[in-house]
């Protein structure tokens, strides 16, 4: 027979569970449809299959772990290392911001090269101040803690 404290371990769980489960495979469907939508041009961007399903385990990997561990220090952790993970996959798929590929036309290969650097700088300000609000949910996740506080849900910066 089940116990009761492993009854309510399971209940206390398992909506944590399916959630993250939930949000994984959400996150895995976009994925592969923007995949999907962009395969015409993936004969442009050859090298960058391979590390984009890296990138895609990775943070999925994360994801779920970040939800499973929704109420603990490591939820933060989770999330600040995916955050970090997607900060590096901008700057290797974007080039540090310059892309240059050659397009061939009638046989002739015509170079384009495009300057993104501004929109990488836009892009990793936001993604670095959302780097910046898990450390300081860390933070306040910690000072909760020591003042005693029992429920440790996440101060509301969302």
């Amino acid at each position: 027979m089940v116990n009761e404290a492993t009854k309510s371990r399971v209940k206390r769980v398992l909506p944590g569970l399916v959630k993250a489960a939930v949000l994984s495979v959400l996150f895995y469907v976009i994925v592969y449809a923007i995949t999907a939508l962009l395969a015409p041009v993936e004969a442009f961007f050859p090298l960058y299959r391979p590390f984009t399903d890296v990138f895609t385990v990775v943070f999925i990997v994360l994801l779920f772990a970040a939800e499973l561990s929704r109420g603990t220090i490591f939820h933060y952790v989770y999330s600040f290392a995916r955050t970090l993970a997607f900060i590096l996959y901008l700057i290797y798929v974007l080039d540090g911001g310059i892309l240059a590929l050659a397009v061939p036309i009638y046989g002739r290969p015509i170079n384009v090269v495009v300057n993104l650097t501004a929109f990488l700088a836009i892009l990793l300000c936001v993604l670095v101040l959302g780097l910046a609000k898990n450390v300081l949910e860390i933070v306040g996740f910690l000072s909760r803690k020591e003042a005693g506080d029992q429920t440790v849900e996440p101060a509301s910066f969302h």
